[in-house]
């Protein structure tokens, strides 16, 4: 991100407060004046597994991959070693913002296009029980998993793959965050 997206995005996050207040002291005026920070510490983004660490997994292929940093709410490049790792991985930086990242402003979540994939076993040789969202019969199914490879249309509970195949993810964590920093400073008058 460049100074220039970092200085949009700070905008967007902070309002800013100005509170004036006039003293007349020894015939110098000045000026009181409290500068507030309201700050959202809230942590969004489209689907859980955006909101997993970057897991490199037991491999040492160092694929480019992209990873999804839900705090700074964009998307960084890290080296995949090709096998295991988790859901927060992708292969540009657009198909990983297309996919977590969450605007403020659109309220509506639409049903993943994994949710129409078939269920993948996977290629190794581990048996998992896991879910996976049947688009025939509009239900989640329970299935195994190898433990590696298959798709996205893997969860680990049916509750969650009801909430996410069924009604689409609401995964903006529900515990709002904000608090207000004031910093106090004075500006003599000439």
């Amino acid at each position: 991100m460049n100074l220039k997206e970092n200085t949009v995005l700070v905008l967007y996050v902070i309002s800013l407060l100005v509170v004036e207040e006039y003293v007349a002291s020894n015939d110098v005026k000045s000026v009181n004046t409290q500068m507030c920070l309201n700050l959202d510490n809230t942590v969004r983004a489209k689907h859980k597994s955006c909101l997993l660490r970057p897991d490199t997994g037991p491999c040492r292929a160092d694929i480019i991959s992209w990873y999804f940093d839900a705090k700074q709410e964009n998307c960084y490049r890290f080296f995949y070693g090709g096998c295991q790792g988790n859901g927060n991985r992708y292969p540009s930086k657009i198909a990983c913002l297309n996919y977590c990242y969450v605007n403020a402003s659109i309220q509506n979540n639409p049903i993943p296009h994994f949710c129409s994939l078939a269920f993948d076993y996977g290629h190794c040789f581990g048996q998992y029980n896991r879910w996976g969202w049947d688009p025939l019969f509009k239900t989640c199914r329970r299935r195994l998993y190898s433990g590696c490879g298959g798709n996205q249309n893997n969860f680990e509970t049916r509750s969650e793959c009801l909430a996410t195949c069924l009604t689409g993810p609401n995964n903006t964590l529900s515990q709002v965050k904000t608090f207000t920093t004031c910093i106090p400073f004075t500006i003599p008058e000439t």
